[in-house]
């Protein structure tokens, strides 16, 4: 119908009922690309909070599971460190705890796997290059910040893995293993490796030292470049999400 008229418009050489003609088709297609723009950033709006929200949950849960690395770890250090004392004290009468027994294998042979890191919504954001829904370039940057420790702290762990000293098997003569339960001590289900030592072995065997403070320095070097730096980027990024979060629904809700 429109058409009919501009070409009649023209015919009769009625320019300024052309005009009124040609501006009316402008205004038309410039309110209805609005429209669609809108449409398109409410679909989006709508996408962000989802993936949002989801990612909020994934990163909770994943702050529980970490929690017997953060918490545990630390605590294995602490404890064979004051093992590591007293082999190089002075003082002859000083024996082990059980405890300082056992963490000297733990450090040496268990307790150095992986801990879990994965964030399926991210995976997915950028499989499927919709990492730009999340509006926040802040937030952007956060996460590719945190894929990119995951990286470092798996790489390093892998890295590392087959560098400790088995001293339980290079040194026989100094344990005595055992199944014992843990329960009373790391408060996790299940039983595990124990140990009983020989100090004054340990004490005197210069190679059986320098195998220990490898494998101490080795653990602690696990958790620090390992577990740490990553727990708290995915604290960082938990804060961060949170924030978001709120700030896009608010601007929703106006």
């Amino acid at each position: 119908m429109l058409l009919r008229r501009i070409t009649h418009h023209v015919k009769d050489q009625n320019w300024f009922a052309v005009f009124v003609d040609f501006l009316i088709v402008v205004v038309g297609v410039f309110i209805g690309l609005q429209v669609q723009e809108w449409a398109i950033e409410q679909d989006r709006k709508k996408d962000e909070i989802a993936y949002l929200e989801r990612l909020n949950d994934e990163i909770k849960q994943l702050i529980e599971l970490r929690k017997p690395y953060d918490e545990f770890r630390p605590l294995i250090i602490s404890v064979a460190s004051e093992a590591y004392k007293k082999i190089f004290s002075d003082d002859d009468t000083i024996s082990f705890t059980d405890r300082e027994c056992r963490s000297m294998v733990w450090i040496s042979e268990t307790f150095r796997t992986i801990p879990p890191s994965e964030l399926p919504t991210i995976t997915e954001l950028l499989a499927s290059g919709r990492l730009e829904t999340i509006s926040s370039e802040s937030l952007r940057i956060e996460i590719l910040n945190y894929i990119q420790e995951v990286n470092k702290a798996r790489d390093y762990i892998y890295a590392t893995q087959g560098k400790k000293s088995l001293i339980t098997e290079k040194y026989p003569e100094m344990f005595t293993l055992m199944i014992i339960d843990l329960d009373n001590f790391t408060k996790s289900e299940g039983i595990t490796l124990g140990a009983q030592c020989d100090v004054e072995k340990m004490r005197n065997n210069h190679n059986f030292r320098n195998s220990l403070t490898k494998n101490l320095d080795l653990y602690q070097s696990y958790y620090r470049r390992g577990i740490k730096p990553l727990s708290q980027k995915l604290a960082e990024l938990s804060e961060a999400i949170d924030i978001e979060l709120d700030t896009v629904k608010k601007v929703g809700e106006q």
